[in-house]
């Protein structure tokens, strides 16, 4: 290939038990490239921070950090079609290969023309299969063209993200990583070419003033720096941007193909340092590949799975980590988040289990439906504040995301030690008695009177009888009307039936 070797930019991390063996390999395949060496992961990490690196080869057996953490920020800062890992075992080539990242055996990487070749590659191509190049950047300097659909280059950002921290603007950062939908169900596809990355600039452009920041972060990687009303909107924005990238169909050798894209967000407050706002954006971008590709995560995501992480080793059980989780979240909560994942909880938890003994239940479900009542309202946690106390309707958007809650609220718990059978009675608290029998005897028979229903029935009317933002609690008699009118819709009968028996309960919720 005529890819000048001088210019190119490669981070070396090698194990320092290899004796430097990657380092004399690819000095001699490569000869003068520029190379930084690290001998560790968390030197590796630090390397990432100071400069930018047209590629990097990392040594999977990196000491004093945790292989996946290092892989991921590689491929963040880097970008995953510029990463090269180096495996000893063909089970960890396989895992590589498995997240869209190419890999090198070690004995193969030894060979100093062969490592070469790869890098190389990697560099001119994004790819060891060799997708389209990367684009070409406007690099005029500070006044490149934003807001037209131009993608500034990485360097010139940096200097704009600098200046837009004495803006005294609030200001977000989106980090969306693309691939394409080429490969099969589940692989994070290929990257972008230069028409992808056009098309994708030309739906985010009208959004941008001329203070805004949209460049290519990486070769799949563009981010966007732009003033920011509220957390709300811009995640709002980020799903709406989400979608519409799915819906870009592109031809590429006469095959067609789709986009998608997942993004990491993170905002930070006028004033604050843009570097560690972006941070934080890839910090959510990696939490949202590792739930799961084209989906939006955000910084607030982030510190719950933290926190998860931080409670999910406590001896105790799950309910003394579900206490220890919000009390680690305490400042971060809004009132309204911490009213719903805790008092509302209370009290459909209560009121679910007396439904669920009144049904002769056998025990082992009614306490299910005890812990499910608790935890079921735990994923509003990260529905943002705004949201939640919102005095109007929800458009149907808002309503979108709203109903994440219970997608969320899986994630959190399954991270708890929750049962399988009561995080179904999470997951589908929501769901309607009418559409649960049109799902067919097949699912009526697995599920049965269980717990979700109980649960869609108490969550129903305790929150009918509370106040809250968009309007004030009902009366008594009002709510029981309510649950009346849509039984056999979309509450199960025998349980509307079995609340009229608990008329104590129902009062003294209402008090």
């Amino acid at each position: 290939m005529g890819t000048d070797r001088s210019r190119i930019r490669v981070l070396l991390a090698e194990n320092p038990d290899r004796d430097h063996r990657l380092l004399l390999a690819l000095a001699h395949g490569q000869g003068q490239v520029n190379v930084t060496v690290a001998d560790s992961a968390a030197a590796c990490i630090q390397a990432l921070d100071v400069l930018a690196y047209d590629c990097a080869v990392i040594d999977y057996r990196l000491p004093d950090g945790d292989a996946a953490d290092v892989v991921d920020a590689v491929a963040l800062s880097v970008g995953a079609s510029h990463a090269l890992i180096v495996c000893d075992r063909a089970e960890d080539e396989h895992a590589i290969r498995g997240l869209g990242l190419a890999s090198i055996s070690s004995a193969d990487a030894r060979d100093g023309d062969a490592l070469w070749r790869c890098v190389e590659r990697l560099v001119a191509a994004g790819s060891v299969d060799g997708p389209p190049a990367a684009p070409a950047l406007s690099t005029s300097g500070d006044d490149a063209a934003i807001g037209t659909g131009a993608l500034c280059d990485r360097h010139v950002a940096e200097h704009r993200l600098a200046a837009r921290r004495w803006s005294g603007r609030p200001s977000v950062c989106a980090m969306v990583d693309l691939h394409c939908n080429d490969t099969e169900e589940g692989s994070a596809g290929r990257g972008p070419s230069d028409h992808d990355l056009e098309s994708v600039a030309s739906l985010i452009a009208p959004h941008l003033t001329a203070a805004d920041v949209m460049c290519l972060w990486s070769t799949a990687q563009v981010l966007v720096c732009r003033d920011s009303a509220s957390v709300l909107d811009e995640w709002l924005w980020a799903e709406s941007l989400r979608q519409q990238i799915e819906t870009i169909e592109l031809s590429s050798g006469g095959l067609e193909r789709g986009l998608s894209a997942t993004i990491g967000l993170s905002r930070g407050e006028a004033g604050a340092d843009l570097h560690d706002v972006v941070v934080r954006a890839g910090e959510a971008l990696l939490l949202a590949r590792r739930r799961g590709w084209n989906t939006v995560c955000t910084d607030d995501m982030v510190d719950v799975s933290r926190a998860l992480d931080e409670v999910a080793g406590m001896p105790e059980g799950p309910e003394a980590r579900r206490i220890e989780l919000i009390r680690r979240l305490d400042r971060t909560l809004g009132p309204t988040q911490w009213a719903h994942i805790t008092d509302h909880c209370v009290k459909v938890s209560r009121l679910a289990v007396d439904l669920a003994e009144l049904m002769k239940l056998p025990e082992v479900e009614v306490e299910r439906v005890r812990v499910a009542g608790l935890m079921h309202d735990i994923g509003k946690c990260v529905i943002p504040e705004q949201l939640l106390a919102k005095p109007r309707s929800l458009t149907a958007q808002e309503w979108h995301l709203m109903a994440r809650h219970d997608d969320y609220g899986v994630w959190i718990t399954e991270r708890l030690g929750i049962d399988e059978q009561t995080i179904r009675y999470i997951q589908n608290h929501h769901q309607r008695y009418d559409a649960s029998l049109r799902s067919g005897p097949d699912q009526e028979e697995e599920t049965g009177l269980d717990g979700a229903r109980i649960l869609c029935v108490a969550d129903a009317l305790v929150t009918m009888l509370t106040n809250r933002s968009y309007r004030a609690a009902m009366s008594r008699s009002h709510a029981l009307a309510e649950l009346r009118r849509q039984s056999g819709r979309q509450f199960d009968p025998d349980v509307v039936d079995a609340i009229h028996y608990r008329d104590d309960v129902v009062r003294a919720i209402a008090a």
